[in-house]
């Protein structure tokens, strides 16, 4: 094992985030999210990321060498996708200046590969059946019950590193 771990980012304005191991079965360390629409320095990404190392270290004696944003989608709502949009920028920042390297991983990705068998496939899924079988599957893999957000950081987080231990991201 190489002692590593990656921090994954579900980009909100209620962001999540999960730390998990980068091993063939991942481990969740932990997880949580954080209100980026309030401007105190507890919540912003550079603090949260700042901890997250810190925690991962002090804790589980890994280094935090990585950063899985989930990519952008254009949804309905152009404002949101703004939004989004910024906070991607803050979270990738906030890595960037811990020298992580960051990957952006499209929704549908991970959620095929994480949640297959949890919601029916297709497009008509509605966004709250995706976040509930999120939820479900870290209470099934993790024996946890997480915030839906942090929920979808930790399965996309989980993706992330499965598929870095195969060569299939640049983590």
């Amino acid at each position: 094992m190489k002692h590593e771990a990656l921090i994954a980012i579900d980009p909100g304005v209620r962001s999540g985030y999960a730390v998990l191991s980068i091993e063939s079965e991942p481990r969740l360390l932990f997880a949580g999210t954080a209100n980026l629409s309030r401007r105190d320095a507890d919540n912003s990404p550079s603090h949260l990321v700042e901890v997250a190392r810190d925690r991962t270290i002090n804790e589980f004696g890994l280094s935090l060498v990585s950063g899985a944003v989930e990519d952008q989608f254009l949804g309905r709502n152009p404002a949101t996708a703004i939004k989004i949009g910024r906070n991607s920028g803050r979270w990738e920042e906030a890595c960037r200046r811990l020298h992580m390297d960051v990957i952006f991983i499209k929704p549908a990705s991970w959620q095929f590969a994480q949640l297959h068998g949890l919601i029916p496939p297709g497009r008509s899924v509605k966004s709250a059946a995706r976040k509930r079988a999120a939820s479900q599957f870290c209470e099934l893999a993790y024996h946890r019950k997480l915030p839906q957000d942090a929920a979808d950081a930790a399965c996309m987080g989980r993706f992330a590193a499965i598929n870095a231990t195969q060569q299939r991201l640049p983590i």
